[in-house]
C-alpha cells in the first residue's frame, strides 16, 4: 500500500512540476517578447507563417499526412 502511495506521490508531483514549469514559460514568453513567439507544442514552430509549406518542417508534413 506505502509504494502504491508513493508511486501516485511520485506522478502528481511530475505533473505539477510539468505544469508550473508551462507556466514560467508562457510567463518569461509573455515578458520577453523580443525573444520571439510563445511556442505552443500542438502547433508546430510558428518560427514563419508559411511553416507547411517549407520541406524542412515537421509540423506541416503531420499535418498534410
Amino acid at each position: 500500500m506505502g509504494t502504491l502511495l508513493a508511486a501516485f506521490a511520485i506522478l502528481f508531483g511530475l505533473m505539477a512540476l510539468t505544469i508550473s514549469v508551462d507556466r514560467l514559460y508562457k510567463r518569461f514568453a509573455a515578458k520577453n517578447p523580443e525573444r520571439g513567439p510563445f511556442r505552443n507544442k500542438d502547433k508546430g514552430c510558428q518560427s514563419c507563417k508559411s511553416c507547411g509549406d517549407l520541406p524542412t518542417c515537421d509540423a506541416g508534413k503531420r499535418d498534410k499526412a
